[in-house]
């Protein structure tokens, strides 16, 4: 982890108490600037084995052209993948990913309540940003209602492609806690 981060507390708090498991996207400051993150916490630890040897992070558009959304899959080498399906239609979740874009650098967490958070940063890997800033640019024709929504995210975790973990989206738009300074946490890397 960098030296220090700085997340918006009701963001956390949010994903602490949300159902596991679980993903969401949020801002953080890391040495001042600011950046997305997207965060996971499953329903059972991941082993520091497994995130010592870190992931594969890929994402696509699912769905037809009236109603879509972003699959984001995150594969542990050896273990299992983690999958979550983001709605388009959500501006506190397009300002996170247009933020990861710009800046052209993101994070990942691994939130467990018991072992702590697993932080790794994206480091300029291109690849991603080219098929993120892709996927990104459909965007704005891609929509997706809640009762559509839902019915994806269902039919996609009774068969998930690949084999895998359906994580549930926490989706907020409450834009509030994308302001890091409103509510800082302050985390400390060692």
């Amino acid at each position: 982890m960098p030296e220090s981060l700085t997340l918006h507390r009701g963001f956390i708090q949010m994903l602490l108490e949300s159902p596991d498991p679980c993903l969401g996207l949020g801002m953080l400051l890391c040495g001042g600037v600011r950046t997305g993150y997207v965060v996971m916490r499953p329903a059972t630890p991941i082993p520091a084995r497994v995130t010592n040897q870190g992931f594969r992070f890929g994402h696509a558009m699912l769905g037809d052209p009236q109603d879509q959304v972003m699959l984001m899959s995150l594969q542990f080498y050896g273990a299992t993948t983690y999958h979550g399906l983001v709605n388009p239609s959500n501006r506190a979740a397009l300002a996170v990913i247009d933020q990861m874009l710009a800046m052209r650098d993101y994070f990942f967490m691994v939130l467990d309540p018991k072992a702590g958070l697993t932080v790794f940063r994206s480091q300029g890997e291109e690849a991603n940003l080219v098929g993120l800033r892709t996927n990104r640019e459909t965007f704005p024709t891609a929509q997706c209602s809640p009762a559509a929504y839902t019915r994806m995210v269902d039919i996609f975790r009774k068969n998930p492609n690949p084999p895998g973990e359906v994580l549930t989206w926490l989706d907020t738009e409450d834009r509030r806690m994308l302001d890091v300074m409103n509510d800082p946490l302050e985390l400390q890397g060692s």
